[in-house]
């Protein structure tokens, strides 16, 4: 995972407290989803976090 802070600072809203991320994920069982149906799992397993801590987020399948 990798906290991209430098993309957020001029922002409008800028919240102080919510991060760009870009996360890389090593698993064969979603590489073998569709695009749409591995961010759906992903969302749906960070939802507390990204609605509390994540202004954006960068999900890489490998």
């Amino acid at each position: 995972m990798k906290i991209n802070l430098f993309l957020h600072k001029n922002h409008p809203g800028n919240q102080k407290d919510k991060f760009h991320l870009k996360i890389v994920i090593k698993s064969k069982n979603l590489r073998k989803m569709t695009k749409i149906e591995s961010n759906k799992k992903i969302y749906e397993i960070l939802s507390e976090e990204i609605h509390k801590y994540i202004h954006s987020i960068q999900i890489s399948i490998q």
